[in-house]
This record gives structure tokens, C-alpha cells and sequence, in this order.
């Protein structure tokens, strides 16, 4: 996948959302986190991964990104969120539990 924050850079970190947080890939842990204008990065394990902007998640900017055809996410990647990215997380999870 390819990120674009436009003219300033921005903070963002990934980690799964589904299985334990003890290690890489969809099972846990942090997947990735970077600082720039633009990067990118590969997600080769299926899986739900959890984004958010570090200094904007507050506000709502966050993200799911599913890989393959997992099973449903795990709720609880929206706890600890704050404000209004705890909301949204959750409006994606909801969603992704549809599919």
C-alpha cells in the first residue's frame, strides 16, 4: 500500500486487529509506524490491520485494512483509541463483521 499526507509529513503507526498484541503480522503487535510524506509498506499476512494518524486520531482519521479473506476483526482494536477514532474504529469493525 502507498501513503500520501500531501505537502507536510505525518505520523502514522498500523498494528493487527484480530488475535493477541504479543508479536508482528495479524496475530499482534505493531506493524509498522513511519513519519513522512510518503511511504509505503507491505502487508503479505492475512488479516484485519488497524491504522491511525498519530496526531489526527483524535479527530476521526484511522483506518481497517483487510488482507485476504480473514475471519471477523477484533472489536477490542478500538480500545484505547481517542475521541472520535474510537468511534470510527468501531464503525469499521461493525462493518468488516458484515462482510
Amino acid at each position: 500500500m502507498f501513503f500520501s499526507s500531501g505537502a507536510a509529513p505525518c505520523s502514522i503507526s498500523a498494528r493487527a486487529a484480530s488475535g493477541s498484541r504479543n508479536g508482528p503480522g495479524p496475530n499482534g503487535g505493531a506493524i509498522f509506524s513511519a513519519s513522512s510524506i510518503a511511504w509505503c509498506a507491505t502487508l503479505s499476512a492475512e488479516g484485519y490491520y488497524a491504522y491511525r494518524c498519530m496526531p489526527h486520531a483524535a479527530l476521526g482519521m484511522v483506518g481497517l485494512i483487510q488482507v485476504g479473506e480473514p475471519g471477523a476483526p477484533d472489536p477490542a482494536i478500538a480500545d484505547g483509541l481517542p475521541g472520535k477514532g474510537k468511534t470510527r474504529m468501531q464503525e469499521l469493525v461493525v462493518e468488516a463483521q458484515g462482510q
